[in-house]
């Protein structure tokens, strides 16, 4: 494996949250979303302008070595409509992502993957875009309500369907490192029954297609090493 490469800086842009919270403090390394829409021309406050927060998450994870930054996005939150208003009002550059990292298989995280790819494709040239998942991710999800009724989840794009769209699959759950060395992702990480008991309501289909296996979930991680 090798070794990772240090980063002068990391800068993270969250394109999706649960919520948007622009009156909080936060620490000085921290940016609200209003100064940057000012920043992009924004003459006055609008509902307009800003962006929506939705239930799920996606990073723009920037790391910048000397003159050089390489971009990961890490999920594209749970809809189209939303990542790319997110994408828009905050003058997200797509076109520099270099590897897309999804984290596991809930529509939350990767409703938006087919709009990711296509967004990207169109700034960037046509060329294609490492995505890397788990090898179980397209597996059929469903929440057991508290009537004991199964409500099942939106699929994650079929392989086939990410191919069409110009990504270049990595299934892995081994460590994986991208973008000159400038970044980490962990792979598979077990849950642990003790310190990890996972989502107790939350089931998976098994692979001959019926849905009960527990899910145990397996995050992954992207990080660059800063010295």
């Amino acid at each position: 494996m090798p070794e990772l490469a240090a980063a002068d800086r990391i800068e993270v842009l969250v394109l999706v949250d649960n919520v948007t919270d622009n009156l909080s403090t936060v620490p000085g390394y921290v940016a609200h979303e209003w100064p940057r829409l000012r920043a992009r021309g924004m003459p006055r406050l609008s509902g307009r302008c800003l962006c929506c927060g939705a239930h799920g998450l996606a990073l723009a994870i920037t790391a910048v070595r000397g003159d050089a930054a390489r971009t990961l996005l890490f999920d594209t939150g749970p809809d189209a409509c939303v990542f790319e208003r997110n994408v828009d009002r905050l003058g997200f550059d797509i076109g520099s992502v270099g590897v897309i990292v999804l984290s596991h298989g809930h529509w939350d995280h990767c409703g938006a993957m087919l709009r990711a790819l296509e967004m990207t494709q169109l700034r960037n040239g046509g060329r294609t875009l490492p995505v890397c998942m788990h090898p179980d991710i397209y597996r059929t999800r469903a929440m057991k309500s508290a009537d004991g009724v199964m409500r099942p989840f939106d699929d994650v794009p079929t392989r086939a369907m990410l191919e069409a769209q110009g990504a270049q699959v990595i299934e892995a759950t081994t460590a994986q490192h991208f973008l000159d060395d400038m970044f980490f992702v962990s792979g598979e990480i077990p849950a642990s029954p003790r310190s990890s008991p996972g989502c107790q309501d939350n089931t998976a289909a098994r692979r001959t297609g019926r849905i009960g296996s527990p899910i145990r979930c397996s995050w992954t991680s992207a990080s660059s090493r800063c010295e």
